[in-house]
């Protein structure tokens, strides 16, 4: 089960919306739930049980 939770950022409008912690982000709606927070400028905490996989040119291969 994926799970999100965000906390309020005392920063300005221009830098982080706040943090989304996302569990299950390995895979699937986990994953994809990451992305989209990060698309909306959250800083993220992420849980996984096994290794992320890397976004296709992000440079963040393992």
């Amino acid at each position: 089960m994926s799970t999100t939770t965000n906390i309020p950022s005392s920063a300005s409008s221009t830098a982080s919306q706040g943090l989304a912690i996302v569990t299950g982000a390995s895979s699937g709606i986990g994953r994809e739930l990451a992305l989209e927070a990060a698309r909306h400028r959250y800083d993220l905490l992420l849980a996984a049980d096994r290794p992320l996989d890397a976004e296709p040119g992000s440079g963040n291969a393992s």
